[in-house]
């Protein structure tokens, strides 16, 4: 049987990794989606020739572009947390169960153990089978 005072909990790993999974692909996703079909481009001062504000455009589009690569990054950045969060649950989960499968072995090996040393104490109370003697230990 394995150690029960070594415990490793991955269900919160999981869950972590659930959560983001679910925030990314229900909330940021479609959010970011939504913002790039809703503000394609800068729309202000298409008839303007200013010079202010052509400076103003670019700077809004640069700002824009900028902002929705954070967001993506964002949720990249999400997803490889939820991807490393599921691997270390599953590498502990495996480690556990190598534990346990060690834990088996090693009372395996005693269990023959035992039972080898009680045969020989038994064959050793005999001294002669074929006349029935006893020797005491």
């Amino acid at each position: 049987m394995s150690d029960p005072s070594i415990n490793v909990e991955t269900s919160e790993l999981s869950r972590f990794a659930k959560d983001v999974r679910f925030e990314s692909d229900e909330g940021l996703n479609p959010a970011i989606a939504r913002a790039d079909a809703q503000l394609p481009g800068v729309r202000f001062g298409q008839n303007n020739a200013s010079g202010s504000v052509h400076a103003a455009k670019t700077r809004y589009m640069q700002a824009y572009l900028a902002h929705l690569a954070n967001l993506n990054n964002y949720v990249e950045a999400g997803n490889i947390m939820a991807e490393a969060a599921e691997l270390v649950a599953k590498e502990f989960d495996a480690v556990d169960a190598r534990s346990a499968d060690a834990a088996k072995k090693v009372g395996q090996i005693l269990r023959t153990a035992t039972d080898e040393y009680r045969r020989k104490i038994a064959e050793a109370e005999y001294d002669d089978p074929t006349t029935g003697t006893v020797r005491a230990i």
